[in-house]
């Protein structure tokens, strides 16, 4: 299990409308707003408030709020995908009934989830099958369901693998070499924040940093020894590491599964020289690639430039399901079918220049390890401008990436 691929290197969807998506969800929504509102106003000598309501008819406050909010959204396919279940929706109508709601409103509002059940079971077999249709009608709605989707594969790998950490930081500085302005000095700070076992039975593994003395047919980046834990939120982590086959192999050696046992784990690496300011003929991307192997609840992954570097050119984001062939370069047009489409909150935000646009509500101390890493290499926090990717609950196996496109070597 890796701890980061961190290399050098934009989705969207159609949503469409409900009519040209969707029609057979007009009708039914409308039903149930109709018949629904009925109900919950034809109880006598009650408000609208979803908790006195719940009250009166005996039924979950939270399952009222829900129904009232979705039966008043505008959209159809909000009110479908975010109503209760049809067997909820009856539960709130027989209690509406017997609290004197009329039997012509009740039967109303009977037949109209009998519809909602009928599109769920003979249509599409499940809700959640049915949410996953509807949802690409509607940008709200996709998002909704696209991060409850993501949470259940962080819950689910989570105990699978037995482990999971608050947050994701990977932080790449790109710099104009010293010695030759064509190449580019690359350091990054990446690793996991709030780190945690869940379970004692499984065991964790990460590579983690370059082994010094190793030697390569290629030029291998630094790992640079710079003590970050004064800034950890939590302990660091206890590893045991070793070298297989010149890979440098740590082991998660903590044992403590409770919820307080969380650690840090945090690295620098620098690579002078290994990237190439402007584009080949096969290569034209430059950029931040980033591949979570552990199910976290935040992915942040930060790219700071260097004066003019890349000026006027805007970043794009592209996302990969990379576990069928491996990661993924944006200059590899093969590989673009295993780009898979991001949401609309998934996007590139431009912070500006200074440590003040760095702040991180995750790590309240992350401000201080930028300045530690840039005063080790004699940089000036102003002179760079940041990019930053946020994306809740990465998908495991799933590669983004920041690509720049590189331009051309000005002509002599």
């Amino acid at each position: 299990m890796n701890i980061g691929n961190v290399g050098f290197v934009s989705s969207s969807s159609d949503t469409g409308t409900p009519e040209s998506g969707c029609p057979f969800a007009l009708g039914i929504a409308a039903g149930l707003r109709s018949s629904m509102q009925a109900v919950l106003d034809g109880l006598p000598g009650c408000s609208s408030r979803p908790t006195e309501i719940a009250r009166v008819i005996g039924v979950s406050r939270v399952m009222v709020s829900r129904t009232a909010s979705s039966i008043k959204k505008e959209n159809p396919i909000e009110t479908l995908t975010s109503i209760p279940g049809p067997e909820s929706l009856r539960s709130i109508v027989n209690g509406a009934r017997q609290a004197g709601v009329s039997k012509e409103i009740s039967d109303r509002a009977l037949r109209a989830i009998d519809e909602f059940d009928g599109l769920i079971r003979e249509r599409f077999g499940t809700r959640s099958a049915l949410n996953a249709a509807l949802s690409t009608q509607n940008t709200e709605s996709l998002d909704r369901f696209e991060q409850a989707s993501r949470y259940q594969v962080f819950k689910g790998m989570g105990q699978v693998l037995g482990v999971q950490a608050n947050t994701w930081i990977t932080s790449m500085m790109l710099i104009p070499n010293p010695s030759n302005p064509d190449l580019l000095d690359v350091t990054t700070l990446h690793g996991t924040v709030g780190l945690r076992r869940l379970r004692s039975d499984t065991p964790i593994h990460f590579s983690h940093g370059t082994p010094p003395k190793i030697a390569t047919n290629r030029e291998a980046p630094e790992r640079i020894e710079i003590d970050l834990s004064s800034f950890y939120e939590h302990n660091p982590a206890p590893l045991e590491s070793k070298i297989v086959n010149g890979q440098l192999i740590h082991t998660f050696s903590a044992t403590d599964t409770g919820k307080d046992a969380k650690y840090d784990m945090l690295a620098v690496v620098h690579a002078p020289g290994t990237s190439s300011r402007y584009a080949s003929e096969n290569r034209s991307k430059r950029g931040i690639s980033v591949i979570p192997d552990v199910p976290v609840v935040t992915l942040v992954a930060d790219i700071l430039l260097h004066g003019d570097l890349f000026d006027g050119i805007d970043p794009q984001l592209s996302i990969y399901n990379m576990m069928a062939r491996g990661g993924a370069s944006p200059d590899d047009r093969s590989r673009d079918i295993d780009l898979v489409a991001s949401s609309s909150s998934d996007s590139i935000r431009q912070l500006g220049s200074g440590l003040d646009a760095l702040a991180l509500p995750e790590i309240p101390s992350y401000q201080g390890m930028l300045q530690r890493v840039v005063d080790e290499f004699g940089y000036n926090t102003e002179d760079f401008r940041a990019y930053r990717l946020r994306i809740a609950y990465p998908v495991i196996g799933f590669q983004f990436v920041i690509a720049f496109e590189a331009p051309p070597k000005p002509s002599a």
